[in-house]
């Protein structure tokens, strides 16, 4: 998005960081923004109980999480707009879509580019989350949706990841004016490594989906896959390797590579990419780089849901606990399935994942 907007218009950014984390201006090509203002967030306890702790409170508050999260900045974000009119104003995730108002006063149109539906995230964590965390996410949910309802409707357009999340969005507010962007990644080629014998997860580990995802792996799948395949490593490469610790701290053959500079090595070498994802909303990036890295992939329905992939042509589909070790087995014992997969989620890739299919979309909308 950053690219396709810097070749069209000069270009502000408004950027947000946990204070003490890393500066995102550092991770930005020389001379692709302008003006730019960072906030810092506050820094937030980890733990198990500071994290319970804040979340009642805004349960209490009837708040999502990170729409509280990002609250608050009014004040910093006006002084940083006075004097300034803009073409188009992106706000990136439904958290920011609180600041439309106010950067609408100064802005010709209004753009919310949603990566999720964060309701229908909540919903599905609810379904899968035992207890009062089950309880929590539905309560979210429905927050979620009230916000949803109140905010979509006033932005020029809603850019959503795929057609099922337009769909809910119009739901959700009939006057929303939804299209798809897709996520995309840009492309390059796969790298040529010998596979080894291991399967990977990607991705921030600390996301609620991923850490569900890896602890139902861990001990209902990974046990199955030892028994049969001796030998075999299960690699976890993403940042926050601590919240999943827990799940795989007693299970053989695991590694945790914590935060890597290129995940693409990684992927290329394994024999499969596992998505065993049971909640989430938006597409997945995890996905899309395993394809484009050359890792055939194993998902669950909803981890590949928004995609347009076919079950046994671009990956593997399976959403129990028995088909989903069989489906891993398959790829370690059929080079010749692993092959198709990669040359067709490389194709379904190139015709509607990359940086210049995305850019298309956007160019429809006049953006």
């Amino acid at each position: 998005m950053l690219h396709y907007l810097a070749q069209r218009y000069p270009l502000d950014a408004i950027l947000f960081r946990e204070r003490g984390s890393p500066d995102p201006r550092a991770a930005l090509p020389p001379g692709l923004i302008q003006e730019n203002l960072l906030i810092d967030l506050p820094y937030h306890r980890r733990g198990g109980l500071a994290r319970v702790w804040r979340n009642l409170k805004r349960l209490r508050r009837d708040v999502p999480p990170l729409v509280d999260r990002f609250a608050g900045y009014e004040a910093a974000i006006e002084r940083f707009c006075k004097g300034h009119r803009w073409n188009v104003v992106v706000l990136e995730h439904f958290w920011t879509a609180p600041y439309r108002t106010l950067l609408g006063e100064f802005s010709d149109s209004t753009v919310l580019n949603l990566h999720n539906v964060e309701s229908r995230l909540h919903e599905l964590s609810a379904q899968v989350e035992p207890g009062p965390v089950g309880a929590g996410h539905r309560r979210f949910a429905a927050a979620c949706r009230r916000l949803e309802a109140e905010f979509l409707p006033q932005f020029d357009i809603v850019l959503t990841a795929s057609d099922e999340d337009r769909e809910l969005a119009r739901r959700i507010s009939s006057q929303a004016i939804a299209h798809v962007y897709p996520n995309a990644i840009p492309e390059r080629e796969a790298p040529c490594v010998t596979v080894k014998n291991q399967i990977v997860f990607t991705g921030n580990l600390a996301y609620h989906p991923n850490q569900a995802a890896v602890g139902w792996f861990a001990s209902s799948i990974w046990p199955l896959l030892c028994e049969r395949y001796p030998g075999l490593e299960w690699v976890l490469a993403g940042k926050n390797p601590e919240a999943v610790r827990k799940y795989v701290r007693s299970s053989p053959g695991v590694r945790l590579t914590g935060e890597i500079p290129d995940t693409w090595t990684e992927l290329a070498g394994s024999s499969a990419a596992i998505v065993p994802l049971r909640s989430g909303s938006g597409t997945r990036i995890k996905i899309l780089e395993a394809w484009g890295a050359g890792a055939p992939v194993v998902s669950t329905a909803i981890g590949a849901q928004g995609l347009a992939a076919e079950h046994g042509k671009h990956l593997l589909l399976a959403d129990n606990v028995q088909d989903f070790a069989d489906a891993v087995g398959s790829l370690l014992d059929s080079p010749k399935l692993r092959g198709s997969l990669i040359e067709q989620g490389r194709s379904l890739l190139a015709e509607k994942f990359t940086w210049a299919a995305g850019w298309k979309a956007l160019d429809r909308l006049g953006i």
